[in-house]
This record gives structure tokens, sequence and C-alpha cells, in this order.
């Protein structure tokens, strides 16, 4: 039976909780082989929430493996109070590893990258879909021709009906080649969601661009508790480190493909101003099946270009909850109550440590 989430947070807070890991082998489908935990020795995993593909990392194994098919599915297992919950943390694609010599059995040093690297490939010809096509479909139709294989995509929330109101037509370029990924996230911003990414089970999904401020924070950091909180290094918890971006306070954004754009049909400005003077963002074309959507994806990039970025490193006990644009308050006596935005975050298998960037959205 799962966890509920106060039974997770009391079991990750608990002081005698002990921590182990392990690793399950699948095949290129994402079906399980067999346990690989004897033959597992560590590594690290890193989730750069800002990059394309998302995920990387470095594991260590100690049996050779088929290379190019195998995937690798590690966890963590978290124990107290006679409780023990295992907490997934993706499904890896593994590349040729380096072996390290003199040691007995041989280790296996194995760079790995998350399941959105398999639509990073190539289309080597002009890509179309057609007016009229359900959004979802096309989607879901291009992680198909990117010859994805594993578990079905999951996108989330009310997306799901959406149709393109003109044909989305990407070229032959031979200086700058589309690729499956470049299709998906851009038929994903026609209907006004993130970039595709995999969470915890492995799993491609996405969800709707949403102002992460307004979202239930996952975990509280809260250095005034030391009994309960987590975080292992008040010094590293208390740096921040501050970032001015452009100070634009006007801003228009065209939807890609509108005939004749007008204010509130194709075109969408937002005027901070004030009434003095203007300093003017270029104008910028975006990914919107419709107005709704242009507006909703142009308010985020106020947003992101509104906000003063500072960032809070921290290295705490281990977190395996931690996913995808997670919301996180935190708490400390220099810094104060925050809320943040888990920016990019690495699990350390072995050292039973997590170390995370923490954006500050207030």
């Amino acid at each position: 039976m799962a966890l509920t989430t106060e039974e997770i947070h009391a079991l990750l807070t608990d002081a005698t909780r002990t921590y182990g890991y392990g690793a399950d082998l699948l095949d290129a489908d994402d079906g399980f082989v067999e346990d690989l935990s004897a033959y597992f020795a560590g590594g690290s995993l890193t989730h750069n929430n800002r990059a394309e593909v998302h995920g990387s990392g470095q594991l260590r194994l100690l049996c050779e493996r088929d290379w190019s098919v195998d995937r690798v599915r590690p966890y963590v297992t978290v124990t107290a109070g006679g409780v023990t919950d295992r907490f997934d943390q993706g499904i890896w694609l593994l590349t040729r590893p380096r072996v390290r010599l003199g040691c007995t059995p041989a280790v296996y040093e194995v760079d790995v990258l998350d399941k959105v690297s398999l639509l990073a490939c190539e289309i080597g010809d002009a890509y179309v879909v057609e007016s009229g096509t359900v959004v979802v479909d096309a989607i879901q139709q291009a992680i198909t021709d990117a010859g994805y294989t594993g578990s079905t995509p999951y996108l989330e929330g009310t997306g799901g009906s959406t149709t393109l109101a003109a044909d989305r037509v990407w070229v032959l370029d031979r200086t700058d080649p589309i690729r499956y990924l470049d299709v998906v996230n851009a038929l994903l911003g026609e209907i006004g969601y993130n970039p595709i990414h995999a969470d915890n089970a492995g799993t491609l999904t996405s969800e709707p661009e949403t102002d992460p401020a307004t979202q239930s924070p996952v975990w509280a950091f809260d250095l005034s508790d030391l009994d309960h909180d987590i975080v292992m290094s008040r010094e590293l918890a208390t740096e921040t480190s501050t970032d001015s971006r452009a100070r634009y306070n006007w801003w228009r954004f065209l939807r890609i493909g509108a005939e004749s754009p007008a204010e509130g049909n194709g075109q969408y400005t937002v005027d901070h101003s004030e009434g003095g003077h203007e300093y003017r963002a270029s104008p910028m074309e975006i990914e919107a099946a419709d107005q709704t959507t242009l507006e909703s994806r142009g308010d985020q990039i106020v947003r992101d270009d509104e906000q003063t970025l500072r960032t809070i490193p921290i290295t705490t006990k281990p977190l395996p909850i931690l996913g995808h644009l997670d919301t996180v308050t935190y708490s400390d006596p220099q810094v104060g109550i925050v809320t943040c935005q888990v920016r990019e975050y690495t699990q350390v298998f072995g050292r039973a440590n997590t170390r995370a960037t923490l954006e500050v959205l207030e």
C-alpha cells in the first residue's frame, strides 16, 4: 500500500531512519529483466529542470550489459519504525562505459541519460502536421515516429481536445536540422504545456504551464527546526546569489501562424510602464493554438523577466521525492521564509545525500 504524503514526510524525517539503494535492469520496452542491486555500486543522477534533456548522470555497475539496449531503474529505500518505502528515480539509458582498471570485480562507469534523449534525433526530412489535427495526437505520433519504445507517454491536464488552426510545417534545413524533440516541444507549446520530460517512474510526460508560486509545496525546509529538518549544511543553505534580469516593462507577443494579428486576436501586449518610459522587449512569436494559450505563455515570460534571480544551494539527507519543477518553502534566519522552485537537484547513491539549487520566487 502506498504511503500518504504525511507518512512519507514522517518517514524521511524520522530520527531512526536508514537508507539503501538498488537498481532494476530493464529491456528496451521498460520491461523488468532482473534485480541488478548486487551489481549496483552507486553513482549520482542530476536533473536540470531548465535543460532540454533534464536528466543525466553516472552510475557504477559491477557487470557487463548490452549498453546500447538495456536500461536501468535506480531506486532509494528508506526504513524507519519497521516501515520501508521505495522511491524510484527514473529510467535511464546506458552508454558505452569506462572500465576502471585494477578492480576486482571490474567497475563499469556508465554515463546515463533520461528517456527524453530518445527524441533528440534528427528527422532528416520535412515534417508536417495538418490543420485540424488534435494536438495531443500529433505529439504522440511524433514520439512514435522518433522510434520511442517504453512506457506510454502521459500528458496531464485538459489540453486533449485542442486542434491545430493551421498546418504546422517544419522544413528540411541542413544547416539547422529539425529533431523530433523540437516538434514535440513546439506542439506542447501550442497548448500551453511545459517541454516534455521524464518523471520518476520513467514516463515521458508534460503538464500545463503554471505560475510555480501558486503550486502546493512538496517540502518545507525549516532550519529553525533542526531536529526534524533534513538540511545537512547551514553554510550552504544560507548562501544566496542574485542575478538581475533585463528590466523590460513592455512586451508584445504574436501567435505563430496568425493572419493579420491584432490585439486580442493573435496578438497580446503587456504594458507595465505605468505611463513612464517604455523599455520594450523585442516582439516575440510564440507557439500557441489560441489566444488564451498565447496570453498564458506571454504572462509566464513576463514573470520570468521581472523576477530577480536568487538561488539557494543546499545539501540535504536523501530526498527521493523530488521531481520536475517542484515548489518548496525554505525558512532560514538569514533569508527568511521564501517560496522556491527546485531549479536543479542531484541524488547521490552511497553517500546518502541530495544536493539541490532552489530558485527564490518572491
